[in-house]
């Protein structure tokens, strides 16, 4: 989970494989210790879902928006409310990103 100003951000996070060759091996540590470790050398980030407060200031209106861009649920004073058309699955992880939201927010 990614939190920003107004929004959170929830990725699924995939493992880059590099060749296992000497030369590469060096090649990246050499870039590391240039630069500095960035994890978009080891990771690559695909965005799952956005959490963004409503466009009013304050508002304690959050829309739950996949992948896909379209709103899949809305939260309201910690109540969640799901559009219709969403299918179990995407319902069940939505249900886990908000439950870590809350645990998140909450320590």
């Amino acid at each position: 989970m990614e939190k920003s100003s107004r929004s959170y951000k929830f990725f699924h996070m995939i493992p880059i494989r590099r060749a296992a060759t000497q030369a590469e091996e060096e090649r990246m540590q050499a870039l590391m210790h240039k630069r500095g470790y960035r994890d978009s050398d080891d990771w690559k980030k695909k965005l799952l879902l956005t959490v963004q407060e409503g466009p009013n200031k304050g508002s304690k209106e959050l829309s739950w928006i996949d992948e896909d861009g379209t709103v899949a649920a809305t939260e309201l004073d910690g109540k969640l409310e799901f559009m219709d058309e969403i299918d179990m699955k995407k319902r069940d992880f939505i249900v886990v990103c908000w439950a870590c939201k809350n645990f998140v927010l909450s320590t």
